[in-house]
């Protein structure tokens, strides 16, 4: 249990960085600007540049203080000192990694050549908090089921596919590289929420990201990032550098082989297949008109990919991204990123 004393002690310890964040954005009142146009979506690098990295465990003890004192004038003293402590925590934007329960696999999807990443709500479930004695899951939101071979169950937040060219591949893939994907977070937290007989801590996340540890590779990333995660060192998990295994010695091979791009006519042919789904879309659900869709090229597979207005919502923006699932593009060298903005054009047919 914390009492006055030690609530003190925590908001001494744990205030640095939130107090620097805090003065920062304090600034005195000015003249109105003027409306400026729309600005571009910030990258994840410059959203976590605003975070604070931190012991979780410790920066969130004041969630659960409790002001037990005799003295009416202390008691009110820890009350007050734990609601400010409390209200900077819930200003506070926040990065952490997740532990295991933070990312699903499915298996390998030999039509779509594809496997599907799930980011789960889960920033530590199967290893919660453990604060004042008690452990204390932190997640987007109550799981709806307990824990299973499943896993967490009903906080998925996000899916992301990771093209893969065959079963080999794939299973190469997952025994190499999937043990070494983590998920990083930004969030902040809403305060305290009921898990079953227990009390978990609710976030609101703002942005994540999946990367390779041991090489920096960032797989997928909401919003997009602009380069690669610091790799990890001293890690006798990690390939050394310089030593890489046959399968790796393969894939360098192989991606010699590759093109570093794709021209426009090789997109145009690979899109062909989605237009004449996109074309059946326009029949089945009376439809006409241009739609658009943006996507970015890896070599590897799609990322970003959004259907624009204004078919963007409802069955047309349902049935355009089933259709692009039948778009498969040639391979090319990883590290290329080529931006793609598509015109489909839907006319019912006599």
């Amino acid at each position: 249990m914390l009492h006055m004393r030690r609530l003190l002690e925590v908001s001494v310890r744990i205030l640095g960085p939130l107090l620097v964040l805090f003065q920062c954005g304090t600034a005195s009142a000015g003249p109105v600007p003027a409306a400026s146009p729309p600005q571009p979506q910030p990258s994840y690098e410059e959203l976590r540049r605003s975070a604070v990295e931190t012991n979780l465990a410790m920066a969130l003890e004041p969630l659960f203080a409790r002001c037990t004192v005799d003295s009416d004038l202390h008691r009110r003293q820890c009350e007050m000192t734990r609601q400010w402590l409390a209200d900077q925590i819930r200003t506070t934007r926040y990065v952490a990694i997740g532990d295991s329960a933070s990312l699903q696999v499915a298996p390998y999807d030999a039509a779509e050549k594809s496997v599907a990443l799930t980011v789960t709500g889960c920033v530590a479930c199967d290893k919660p908090l453990a604060i004042d004695g008690d452990d204390h899951l932190v997640a987007t939101r109550a799981p709806k089921t307990v824990k299973g071979n499943s896993g967490w169950a009903g906080i998925d937040l996000a899916q992301h596919e990771v093209a893969i060219l065959d079963v080999r591949t794939a299973q190469r893939w997952a025994a190499k590289i999937l043990p070494r994907l983590r998920v990083e977070y930004i969030f902040t937290v809403g305060g305290t929420m009921p898990i079953e007989k227990k009390t978990g801590i609710a976030v609101t996340p703002i942005a994540h990201r999946i990367f390779d540890r041991c090489t920096g590779e960032v797989l997928a990333s909401e919003p997009a990032s602009r380069g690669p995660v610091a790799a990890a060192t001293n890690d006798p998990t990690c390939p050394k550098p310089g030593e890489l295994s046959e399968e790796e010695l393969a894939d360098r091979a192989e991606q010699a082989k590759l093109p570093a791009t794709l021209t426009r006519r090789q997109i145009e042919q690979a899109m062909g297949p989605a237009q004449t789904r996109v074309s059946d879309c326009a029949n089945e659900f009376d439809l006409e008109g241009v739609a658009r869709v943006s996507f970015v090229l890896l070599g590897n597979g799609i990322s970003e990919f959004k259907v624009l207005p204004p078919f963007d919502e409802g069955d047309a923006n349902l049935c355009i991204r089933a259709a692009m699932k039948m778009a498969v593009f040639p391979r090319f060298k990883r590290g290329t990123k080529i931006p793609v903005e598509y015109p489909f054009v839907m006319r019912k047919s006599k």
